[in-house]
């Protein structure tokens, strides 16, 4: 299967638009410290307070007095873009976003490895469920 790279995300305005008109938080914990910490919005409705980092793809709900980079460095210390310790992308060398690019594709591939993993072990376990109703049945 090709993951190709979206690289939408690592631009912090396109990260900015995605909470256009469903951010709720207008202080302490905005649009713009979120873009920032390298969230994007991953809710479709207004009022949201769901957002993903487009490096380590880690989801986490948000209250307003959250500060972004901070949950970040404590909830995914692991995260490229923590370790890498920078918000500004401007900052960033031509070295840090390659390994960026690199990383965020193969975040992707183990991502969607894991979620085939747990969907074949739901299904597994749905085949078990079903076969034993049918030998009760019988």
């Amino acid at each position: 299967m090709a993951f190709k790279l979206n690289l939408n995300l690592f631009v912090f305005e396109n990260r900015l638009a995605s909470y256009e008109g469903k951010w709720r938080y207008t202080e302490g914990c905005t649009a713009e410290k979120m873009a920032c910490a390298g969230f994007y919005c991953t809710e479709k409705r207004k009022n949201s307070d769901a957002a993903k980092c487009y490096v380590c793809q880690h989801e986490m709900l948000w209250d307003p007095e959250d500060d972004p980079w901070e949950e970040h460095k404590k909830h995914r210390p692991d995260c490229l873009l923590v370790k890498i310790g920078k918000q500004n992308e401007a900052e960033f060398t031509v070295r840090e976003v390659l390994l960026l690019m690199a990383h965020v594709q193969s975040t992707k591939k183990y991502v969607w490895a894991d979620e085939s993993v747990n969907n074949l072990s739901a299904l597994m376990t749905q085949l078990v469920l079903d076969t034993d109703k049918m030998i009760d049945f019988n």
